[in-house]
């Protein structure tokens, strides 16, 4: 029988699949089949020798999916196939065709390549013993080579791949977070394949949430995420209007932190959402020179993928915003929370940004609908106001910088008027609120603060309801809308409205 991986010829040798492989793991299979007990010994048993490749992938793809079936939660049959060698079998298989590809691709052979795939996937599932004994045999070839090639080979067996790689790390294997945490390449491979299936999104979803909690146990406090590092982070940044990369790093990213956010108990991840807050903050300082848009210069305009970026980054923003207020460290990450809030700040400061429209034969299935779209572009200023809110919270430094970059007068214009964002009033409300809380200097800056006058959309729905507003020293004051055909008595009354009086300096 097969015992090591020296059976597998060099990949410069042209093999001859139909003599080749037969005879390197035909003789082999009907005895590792009866050895797993899926068969019993004898001489009438239909899988003989494999006279063919044909007949070997056939023999292969039933006994393998046995195999594959008997390993759901079963340790012992899993155990079964590592102690008799089977897994070592089906790694050779595996390499052979990852080494040889292109000849086996002649044969039709994924599928068999598929099945074994699926064995060893379920074989390590929740068995650490089995994870550890595939990361050390044959130099490591399943997580350094085999994993990471089969990424590439097509729907299948990258979500088999993802798979394979969650399971081993499933239940806290640090010796292969460690082999594929470092793993650079391979781990924006995972990001290019974010969308293959929705299975493999999730799997890819669940490797990356590890990833980032992994910053609490595995690195130094200061070592940063691979696309913090400025070769990764400028090659996201400079490609993101070729792929998706960078997208759905943040979307990945934007998960995570949605679910940390409703948590009844988010992860003590300090450190995680820091390094998370200041790749937001590192992004969006890349987009400033279109943070002053020239009509005339498409260079300074975004294209939608750019601001479709820009959107869940700040998404990121304003859910990092306030799981790092739960953080004990949260005193010493003043400097960082003031430069999330100047970008807030100067972004809030546009009246718009100018986004170029998408070339609608340019569209990517999971790109968003129109109706998405037009939320992105109602919805920035909301986010931008829920991050403000959080950053300010029960932090003097925050709650005085906004006052002195004269960042009050512009949270106080989202409570005032009735607007298309999403939240944008609530939120408002929410940061005036955390702007003065034991914060005199704020309080007697917004009571200082009066009305000028009303936004036409604000007047239009008075006037639907029947009212006419004028300002009186910074007071809204309502007065009924007196039609011709009414009473010459109503027209003699009084209509104004005590109940009917806006004092700016009142509203939070």
């Amino acid at each position: 029988m097969l015992n090591s991986c020296t059976h597998s010829k060099s990949s410069h040798h042209k093999l001859n699949l139909s003599d080749e492989i037969v005879r390197m793991f035909g003789k082999d299979l009907q005895a590792y089949a009866v050895e797993s007990g899926i068969i019993e010994e004898s001489r009438e048993t239909k899988y003989g020798m494999p006279s063919s490749l044909e007949e070997f992938q056939e023999q292969v793809m039933n006994i393998g999916a046995k195999w594959r079936n008997g390993c759901v939660n079963n340790e012992e049959f899993q155990n079964k196939l590592r102690d008799g060698g089977i897994l070592m079998y089906c790694l050779l298989i595996l390499k052979s065709y990852f080494e040889h590809d292109e000849e086996w691709e002649e044969y039709d052979s994924r599928k068999t390549v598929l099945i074994l795939l699926q064995v060893v996937a379920n074989a390590m599932t929740a068995n650490k013993p089995i994870q550890i004994y595939l990361y050390e045999i044959c130099d490591h070839i399943l997580f350094k080579e085999i994993l990471p090639k089969a990424l590439t080979k097509g729907k299948n067996m990258t979500n088999i791949a993802c798979m394979s790689i969650y399971n081993s790390i499933a239940k806290g294997n640090l010796q292969l977070e460690g082999e594929f945490f470092t793993n650079k390449q391979l781990m924006l491979d995972l990001l290019d394949n974010l969308y293959e299936t929705k299975q493999t999104k999730e799997w890819i979803f669940l490797i990356y949430k590890k990833y980032f909690l992994s910053k609490a146990y595995m690195t130094e406090a200061d070592e940063p995420f691979f696309f913090e590092e400025e070769e990764y982070f400028s090659k996201l940044f400079d490609t993101v209007n070729e792929n998706n990369t960078l997208l759905n790093l943040l979307e990945i990213m934007d998960h995570f932190c949605s679910e940390e956010t409703q948590a009844t108990e988010p992860a003590r991840a300090s450190e995680t959402y820091k390094h998370l807050l200041m790749f937001c903050v590192n992004l969006i300082s890349r987009f400033e020179d279109k943070f002053h848009p020239s009509t005339t210069n498409t260079l300074h305009m975004f294209t939608f993928t750019q601001f479709e970026c820009l959107f869940v980054c700040l998404e990121c923003m304003a859910s990092l915003s306030g799981l790092i207020n739960l953080s004990k460290e949260k005193s010493l990450q003043v400097d960082l929370r003031k430069e999330c809030t100047r970008w807030c700040l100067k972004i809030f400061n546009q009246t718009g940004l100018l986004v170029m429209t998408r070339e609608s034969d340019h569209s990517v299935d999971n790109q968003p609908n129109e109706y998405e779209e037009d939320q992105m572009y109602m919805g920035y200023k909301s986010l931008l106001v829920r991050a403000l809110a959080n950053l300010t919270y029960a932090t003097r430094e925050i709650q005085d910088y906004i006052r002195e970059e004269q960042g009050i007068p512009l949270i106080l214009s989202c409570c005032a008027v009735q607007d298309p964002n999403p939240f944008l009033r609530e939120w408002g409300v929410f940061c005036v609120r955390n702007l003065c809380e034991n914060n005199e200097e704020n309080v007697k800056f917004i009571s200082g603060v009066k009305l000028e006058s009303l936004d036409e959309s604000t007047e239009e729905l008075l006037a639907k309801q029947g009212f006419k507003a004028t300002i009186e020293n910074g007071k809204i004051k309502l007065q009924k809308i007196v039609l011709p055909h009414e009473s010459s008595s109503q027209e003699g009354e009084s209509n104004t409205s005590d109940n009917a009086i806006y004092e700016n300096d009142q509203h939070e």
